[in-house]
C-alpha cells in the first residue's frame, strides 16, 4: 500500500516543498515522460477510470509547486508516496499551453514520475490500464494517459 511520504508531509499536513524538490532530485530511477491528453471534451466525457481510494491517497499526497521553467512549463504539482516498506515515489506535474497556426490554444501537461526502487515504478506503471488509474486518480479525472481514446475522439 501507498501513503502520503513523511519525509514531505511532516508538518501541518500540507508539505514542505524545498523538501519535496531535495528528494525529488535524489530519486535514482525514472520513467519517461508521460504526455497526457484532457479527459473532458467540449459535449463529452470519457468514462472515469478514477479509484476512490487510489485518489484519497492522491489527494492526501498532493503538494502544490507552482515552479515556471522557461521553455517548458509550470510545474504545478507534485505528489509524495512511501510504501509500507519505505520506498518512495514521486511524481511531477508539467503544465504548458500550445499554441497551433490558427492560434488556437490548447492545453498540455507531462507527468514525470521518480522512484528509489525501480520495481516499484513498474509495478505501478507498467501496463496501459494501471497507468490510466493513477493518472486519473492523480489528476482527479482531468486528464487522461490514453492517447487512442483521443484519436478516436479526433484529437
Amino acid at each position: 500500500g501507498m501513503q502520503p511520504c513523511p519525509l514531505v508531509f511532516f508538518k501541518d499536513g500540507r508539505g514542505d516543498v524545498p523538501t519535496f524538490r531535495y528528494l525529488w532530485y535524489q530519486m535514482p530511477h525514472r520513467m519517461p515522460e508521460m504526455m497526457l491528453y484532457p479527459s473532458q471534451l467540449p459535449g463529452r466525457l470519457i468514462g472515469s477510470s478514477v479509484d476512490d481510494f487510489a485518489a484519497a491517497v492522491a489527494g492526501l499526497s498532493t503538494i502544490p509547486v507552482n515552479e515556471y521553467i522557461e521553455n517548458i512549463g509550470a510545474v504545478t504539482l507534485g505528489w509524495a508516496f512511501m510504501t509500507l516498506k519505505g520506498d518512495r515515489m514521486m511524481c511531477i506535474m508539467i503544465e504548458s499551453v500550445e499554441v497551433d497556426t490558427a492560434g488556437i490554444e490548447s492545453p498540455m501537461a507531462t507527468l514525470h514520475f521518480r522512484a528509489d526502487n525501480e520495481a516499484l515504478l513498474y509495478s505501478i506503471m507498467g501496463s496501459d490500464s494501471t497507468r490510466n488509474v493513477v493518472v486519473n486518480s492523480l489528476t482527479g479525472d482531468q486528464w487522461t494517459c490514453d492517447d487512442q481514446v483521443n484519436a478516436l475522439l479526433g484529437l
